[in-house]
């Protein structure tokens, strides 16, 4: 299978937390896509869909298997049988879509470890800012990396990214953990946010 670096085609996961938060068009993904010369699938009835962590996360085991499931079959399928890299727009669900393998059907198994499942820090790093020209850098830019990223030592790379488009990037030293474990926390309870803002 070809590297990512060099694929020209990839398949775009849009995370349920993404399309809450609207980006379900994926327009910026996409247009960054096109400016480096790579054409991006989008999966038919991805707006249903999600990585499962959710389930996962709660010990929710017989749904997580299902979810996992379901979408190896549909990607299979999408990807050309894992030809074209599957590109995840959060670092919490690729984290999650790489614990997989434990919970698919032998059938999915083998096309599991036929597939490619790529963060969207690691793509853009290795395979976008390369074939792009940036002139006009921002000022300052502050990232927040949620705790996959730790995890799956992603920091050096998030890292290259915010030094390719800004003149400063900064990344909070306490960041951590937000807590949510998959849950759309935030958008779900604007009870929270109500009690947040009142400091209490």
């Amino acid at each position: 299978m070809k590297s990512v670096t060099a694929a020209q085609e990839v398949i775009y996961f849009t995370t349920c937390i993404s399309r809450m938060m609207g980006g379900e068009s994926g327009e910026q993904f996409m247009e960054v896509c096109k400016r480096a010369d790579i054409s991006v699938i989008i999966p038919k009835g991805i707006g249903g869909d999600c990585c499962g962590q959710l389930y996962s996360s709660k010990g929710f085991t017989t749904a997580f298997k299902e979810t996992a499931n379901a979408n190896i079959q549909k990607l299979w399928t999408t990807s050309a049988e894992g030809k074209i890299p599957v590109i995840l727009d959060v670092t919490s669900c690729t984290q999650t879509v790489k614990t997989y393998r434990n919970y698919l059907t032998d059938e999915n198994k083998i096309r599991y470890d036929k597939m490619h499942f790529v963060d969207v820090i690691d793509f853009v790093a290795d395979s976008v800012i390369p074939r792009l020209k940036i002139t006009q850098l921002k000022d300052k830019i502050v990232f927040h990396p949620v705790c996959s990223v730790t995890k799956m030592g992603s920091m050096p790379k998030l890292q290259a990214i915010g030094k390719a488009c800004a003149v400063r990037a900064d990344y909070p030293v306490f960041a951590g953990c937000c807590g949510m474990a998959g849950e759309r926390f935030l958008l779900s309870r604007p009870d929270f946010i109500g009690h947040a803002q009142r400091g209490e």
